[in-house]
């Protein structure tokens, strides 16, 4: 299993907690989203670096003849 620490700046923690006490379930999946946004672009584009990689290496094998 993987864990993801996120890492909220002092207002976007305030405003969460201010959703959370107003029971604002609409505030609160929106400042989450917003939050991950970030991480998961990260993600992405390291999965994306990872499969051009490997895509590259294949085809340097290729060129080689092996």
């Amino acid at each position: 299993m993987t864990a993801i620490t996120l890492q909220l700046s002092p207002e976007l923690e305030q405003k969460l907690r201010e959703s959370i006490a107003r029971r604002d379930a609409q505030s609160i999946l929106q400042l989450l989203a917003d939050a991950f946004a970030p991480t998961v672009e990260a993600l992405r584009n390291k999965h994306l670096l990872n499969l051009i990689l490997k895509m590259k290496m294949s085809w340097n094998l290729v060129s080689m003849g092996c």
